[in-house]
């Protein structure tokens, strides 16, 4: 049976979905599953490939043809080019397992059965009207358990809720290998399209001295912005620095040679969560019982305020320009629950 998945964006979401297609392909190992994504994530969903659970990844430049015509993207000349290429595999089904207009717009291309959450589960209702079978999946719970539960009644199969282990030998080939002389890294991302999901400066400055004395710190960015934030995070500390800019591939190899990440709320935790990393997650905003890490090498912080999780973009009670839901998560609680991710870590690696 040859199916399609549909799963384009963001950078969390295309994470959430490699565990689950893990399951799926255990569960049901006949199926020749392709994989349509955004060209930026296809290194993510290369991931599954090299773990044999999908045979190929389509890639698909939707964002991009949004920039260019932000009202006609939809008629852009390069989807009659994937409508034809789609076409041409037969696909004998389709899963659209994002829940949106645009994905459900992208399925149909195939011209195949489409099956996909039902009406009061997708993020987008109007998408289900594409669809041939919606299945009911309770929205409020962690977004791998939601495509967990999808697949298996899609394929009629008891859900498996549990994390199977990484394949580490099959990703690809890109590792940066540890050196024997060298300490352990501890990863800082500290970057995210949500101002108010950023952590404060003054907490990060205290965090990345203490980790420095044990771990060879080195803190991430994505921008100019984000670049010039972190050197002066890390500008007092001798075991500390900044990487230089990197590849989705090349981050992605980084997080799996690490030793520890610390993060807040984006999709590059996910991607240490993944792989098993020791990983904290510092949640402001948003609601980690729907997007937190799920491993038991991970840990999710959550400011003790009563306005979090408020699920909004903007902040109304600033202090010194961050959220208090994230002042309140103290370097202490950081460090207590980076070695608790730790331990559980070499605990399960017996």
């Amino acid at each position: 049976m040859r199916v399609l998945l549909v799963k384009t964006s963001s950078l969390g979401d295309v994470v959430h979905t490699l565990t689950p297609l893990s399951v799926l392909k255990q569960q049901r190992p006949e199926l020749r599953i392709d994989w349509l994504v955004e060209s930026g994530f296809a290194d993510i969903a290369a991931l599954a490939q090299a773990q044999g659970d999908i045979e190929n990844v389509i890639e698909v430049n939707f964002r991009a043809w949004r920039r260019e015509k932000p009202v006609g993207f939809f008629w852009h000349p390069e989807l009659k080019q994937l409508k034809a290429h789609l076409r041409q595999q037969h696909y004998d089904l389709v899963i659209d397992a994002q829940g949106l207009l645009k994905s459900a717009y992208l399925a149909k291309l195939a011209g195949a059965p489409i099956s996909g959450f039902d009406k009061a589960s997708a993020r987008e209702p109007l998408a289900t009207v594409f669809y041939q079978r919606g299945y009911a999946v309770e929205r409020r719970q962690q977004a791998v358990y939601r495509l967990q539960k999808l697949f298996a009644q899609i394929f009629d199969y008891p859900p498996v809720l549990d994390m199977p282990p990484v394949s580490l030998e099959k990703t690809p080939s890109v590792i940066f290998d540890k050196r024997v002389d060298k300490r352990p890294t501890a990863l800082i991302f500290h970057g995210t399209t949500w101002d108010n999901k950023r952590y404060p400066d003054a907490h990060w400055k205290t965090l990345i001295a203490k980790l420095s004395n044990q771990f060879d710190v080195q803190v991430a960015h994505g921008n100019e912005e984000e670049k010039q934030r972190a050197e002066a995070l890390v500008s007092e500390c001798q075991h500390a620095h900044v990487l230089p800019a990197c590849t989705l591939a090349e981050m992605m190899a980084r997080i799996q040679a690490a030793d520890a990440v610390i993060s807040v709320d984006t999709g590059l935790a996910h991607m240490a969560d993944y792989f098993g990393v020791p990983a904290v997650a510092l949640f402001g905003p948003t609601n980690p019982r729907l997007t937190g890490l799920i491993r038991q090498s991970s840990q999710n912080l959550t400011g003790l305020v009563a306005c979090a999780p408020c699920m909004q973009r903007q902040c109304y009670k600033p202090e010194s320009g961050f959220a208090p839901c994230l002042w309140e998560i103290t370097p202490e609680r950081v460090l207590a629950a980076l070695k608790i991710a730790m331990e559980n870590s070499r605990e399960n690696s017996r």
